[in-house]
């Protein structure tokens, strides 16, 4: 039965000195810039929230870890990463000395683990499409001379079509693509055999475990014998000189090859190579005609790693704008009458009544520059039914009659929502929230809430 695997005992690589903390973003802070919400996981070192980014509307993850130099590595290697299937780091925050909150792409359907534990194996087509998205991610890696030492479906997150290759705790950047290492680590299950004899391993050890992780997606089991697996999990630690697994299953005698197509056997069958010299390469591997065949279950517009990340982005910003404007968002209101001084005011939505609120007149909005929201005063409401345009810049009459009362926003930061009764007029602190803004209205005034 598939089970959650950990890493063994071993120890990543870690450089003598980091320079990391002094990248720790300080202009702003974590409770400023982010709403943290649910935890979403745990692990040996760190637990995960939920959280979204109040400057750009969208859902993120964020590891609340105590700081360490492992860590401090994780993040400088992350640092210099950036592709499509490959988890980004979006910043680092320092809560107090010793512990850091790591933000991070937010993936909704978790990781892979999740996937096998509910529903056992995944039909080829499936399969294949995850995969393919995970030897993209790790061709860039070897590309760039990154050893990964923890392919394991617990680190690889999925959100819809979108596949990201995650947790570089024990990540290891080479001198260059033929360095090999001696110290094993990583997760026994899942280790390639130069690894377990305690040999030198290099960027092909990823492969091997991409193998096992392919494997166990078409036949939803481990590719050696239940006393194989039993005597892995006796261990707590790699062993030395020998690998226990018998991989026999790999035999063309075994009629459960029949259950995938000859193209998955032979792309399978090359990444579990026991020689890391006959063993294919990422690169290779992207060129393998299994991994060109058609992909019936996706649109051909949108089947791109680019294409995919778009779609998560919007899907995160979705989420991210209902449940900011579920709680309340900052905003200044402005008013046509000149008379009137604009104040800052709570604006949320309200789905369940398909309603736009905000409070009322509380205080002049120069009068208390650390003001957050206001909680009290006569609410005020637009039905989202009634609502006709939203508008960016100043287009209204509240934002084209100034006098030297009113401070004048810049146009970058000005929304309006037009019904025909009323104009809501609203500055925000950013040209990325009002872009956020604007998207999340007209996505509600144009679709069933």
């Amino acid at each position: 039965m598939l089970r959650r695997t950990s890493g063994a005992s071993a120890v990543p690589d870690i450089p003598p000195q980091s320079d990391i903390l002094a990248q720790v973003e300080t202009y702003e802070t974590f409770s400023s810039k982010y709403l943290l919400m649910k935890e979403i996981g745990e692990g040996s070192f760190s637990i995960v929230h939920r959280a979204v980014n109040r400057m750009t509307g969208q859902v993120c993850a964020v590891k609340c870890c105590k700081v360490s130099q492992a860590l401090e590595e994780e993040e400088r290697l992350l640092r210099t990463l950036s592709h499509p299937n490959v988890v980004s780091l979006e910043g680092v925050f320092q809560r107090d000395k010793n512990l850091h909150y790591v933000v991070m792409d937010y993936l909704k359907d978790g990781d892979m683990c999740d996937q096998l534990i509910e529903r056992q194996r995944l039909p080829e087509p499936e399969a294949r499409r995850i995969i393919r998205q995970v030897v993209e991610g790790l061709a860039y890696l070897h590309r760039h001379c990154v050893l990964h030492r923890d392919i394991k479906p617990e680190n690889i997150l999925i959100h819809g079509n979108m596949v990201k290759i995650a947790d570089f705790g024990l990540a290891k950047e080479l001198e260059q693509p033929t360095t090999l290492l001696k110290r094993s680590c990583g997760t026994l299950e899942y280790a390639a055999p130069e690894l377990l004899c305690g040999q030198p391993y290099g960027l092909k050890s990823d492969i091997f475990s991409l193998g096992i992780v392919l494997y166990v997606l078409l036949f939803g089991a481990f590719p050696f014998s239940a006393e194989s697996a039993a005597a892995l999990q006796c261990m707590d630690h790699f062993p030395t000189g020998v690998d226990v697994r018998d991989m026999s299953c790999l035999s063309s005698s075994n009629t459960q090859w029949r259950i995938v197509s000859p193209l998955a056997q032979d792309a399978l069958l090359k990444m579990l190579k026991t020689s890391d010299t006959e063993r294919i390469s990422a690169e290779d591997l992207l060129n393998h005609p299994w991994f060109n065949e058609a992909d019936t279950g996706m649109s051909e517009s949108i089947s791109s790693p680019k294409d995919l990340e778009l779609l998560r982005i919007e899907d995160c910003e979705a989420m991210g704008f209902a449940e900011l404007l579920s709680r309340g968002f900052r905003v200044v209101k402005y008013d046509y009458k000149e008379s009137l001084t604009p104040y800052v005011t709570s604006l949320s939505v309200n789905f369940m009544e398909e309603c736009i609120n905000w409070t009322g007149h509380q205080h002049p909005l120069l009068a208390s520059e650390d003001a957050t929201v206001c909680r009290t005063g006569r609410g005020r409401a637009i039905s989202l039914r009634d609502i006709k345009e939203i508008r960016e810049g100043h287009t209204t009459k509240a934002f084209q009659s100034f006098n030297n009362m009113k401070p004048i926003p810049s146009p970058e930061l000005c929304l309006s929502i037009i019904c025909p009764w009323r104009t809501l007029n609203l500055v925000v602190e950013a040209p990325s929230q009002r872009r956020f803004m604007v998207r999340g209205f007209r996505r509600l005034i144009t679709s069933d809430v």
